[in-house]
């Protein structure tokens, strides 16, 4: 038996797929879930931090992660977290996690 080995592509494609499906089932549904906002932003602008969460009503960020990457709702869907930094307001180098989808 030969398997067919997953490209990049194919995965982008595959996650694609399971994303349409799950902000398609929120948008007719008249309140999203956290979760459901978290994977639409993630899905618009490529990865979210703590600070656009914010923005959304997140506040727990982690924990919605958490709950995408474990509910067999969002299967298929796999977000991880990527280290990043900034210089704050304050001239101070700042670190702190990036989340996208992994490929």
């Amino acid at each position: 038996m030969v398997m067919k080995q997953m490209t990049i592509n194919d995965a982008m494609a595959e996650n694609e797929k399971a994303i349409n499906r799950i902000v398609g089932q929120a948008k007719r549904k008249k309140a999203r879930s956290q979760a459901d906002k978290v994977l639409e932003y993630i899905n618009r602008y490529g990865s979210i931090t703590q600070r656009d969460a914010n923005d959304l009503g997140v506040y727990r960020l982690a924990a919605r992660v958490f709950d995408i990457n474990n509910d067999p709702k969002y299967a298929g869907i796999h977000i991880i977290a990527e280290p990043d930094e900034a210089v704050n307001q304050d001239g101070e180098l700042v670190k702190f996690a990036r989340y996208r989808l992994a490929v």
